[in-house]
């Protein structure tokens, strides 16, 4: 029996906040804010990836570069013995 009214006291509650319109508004606002938050979050941190990609990118092509500069001059080479003259 008293299981009984327990249930029915928890249906009836379920079902008051579940018709209350103004609830379900706060609640529908509540998440809209939390989506965009994170939506802006996630583009924040996008955006940080995608800059670290760049400069990694930069930091690579400088180091092919540096690597062929010093193949290209580096010691014992016919060019870096012209370079030295």
């Amino acid at each position: 029996m008293r299981e009984e009214r327990l249930e029915a006291a928890v249906w009836q509650a379920a079902e008051e906040k579940l018709l209350d319109a103004d609830l379900l508004c706060d609640e529908l606002a509540q998440l809209r804010a939390t989506v965009t938050e994170t939506s802006a979050s996630y583009t924040q941190r996008l955006e940080a990836v995608a800059d670290v990609q760049r400069k990694l990118r930069i930091l690579l092509d400088h180091s092919a570069a540096g690597r062929r500069l010093h193949q290209h001059y580096g010691r014992g080479s016919p060019a870096a013995a012209a370079h030295a003259a």
